[in-house]
């Protein structure tokens, strides 16, 4: 089971049940305490959890129906950055598409892209974009992270060498004024510098709430990246940057009923 289909099981055991143990979820998700505890982490990241020793609880603010209310509205947005991404991707073109949630929804506007192909770090995006069938995937070498799917290490660097790459899609933990854009793991970071030189043109994408939080480390400045696609909610300070630095910021301005 990979890393956001382990989140969904989670997810539907806490509305279930209200709370959930580690070792039981260690138990019927076949993996290491430790990786439950990193996927309990990103849950209370999102403000789904409270942890508890040994476990967590939902947020008792949050009801089941709320929670899926906001999960939904989360999804919604994700689709619509997603679909404009997927504007900026033409026939025949050698893509970079990184991890993350928006990234992996971008992948269901490619079904009808034509002599597309696809280089990947992650387990999850190779996946899916294999069940396709029309188009082809190139994914990396080196070890898999079990809770994200991402694939990081030495070989992943190497196994990029000789691709020419036209777009590299990529997201980010943080966007900061001061320290541009960040994320929190080293490997993520040495993969970036491999794609900004193989690749023609590198576009961010990433969501209003990516504004704002800081990483550990930064992979850029705010002028570095030339494309950024994103929603209509980013901070208006951003948007003032990109206009007055000659950077295209693609901003999703429809409603839902747009998708």
């Amino acid at each position: 089971m990979f890393g956001m289909e382990r989140l969904q099981a989670i997810r539907e055991s806490l509305y279930k049940n209200g709370s959930v143990e580690v070792v039981n979820l260690s138990k019927m998700l076949s993996v290491s305490e430790m990786t439950i505890r990193r996927d309990l982490d990103k849950l209370e990241k999102e403000g789904l959890i409270v942890k508890t020793y040994g476990g967590a609880i939902l947020k008792k603010d949050k009801t089941e129906e709320n929670s899926l209310d906001d999960k939904n509205e989360k999804n919604k947005l994700h689709l619509k950055i997603a679909k404009m991404a997927s504007q900026l991707i033409e026939d025949n073109e050698v893509v970079f598409i990184g991890g993350g949630s928006i990234l992996y929804e971008l992948l269901d506007y490619l079904k009808e892209k034509k002599g597309l192909v696809v280089v990947t770090n992650n387990i999850n995006i190779a996946m899916k974009i294999m069940s396709y069938k029309t188009v082809k995937v190139i994914i990396t070498a080196g070890e898999i992270d079990p809770a994200t799917g991402d694939i990081f290490g030495y070989e992943t660097i190497h196994s990029l060498d000789n691709i020419l790459i036209e777009k590299a899609f990529v997201s980010v933990d943080g966007i900061d004024s001061e320290l541009g854009y960040t994320t929190n793991t080293k490997e993520y970071l040495e993969l970036y510098e491999v794609i900004k030189k193989i690749s023609n043109r590198v576009v961010l994408v990433a969501e209003h709430k990516q504004y704002g939080k800081r990483g550990l480390k930064r992979i850029a400045q705010l002028d570095e990246i030339k494309e950024i696609v994103a929603d209509k909610n980013i901070p208006d300070m951003f948007k003032e940057y990109y206009f007055n630095n000659d950077i295209k910021l693609y901003a999703s301005m429809v409603d839902n009923n747009g998708l």
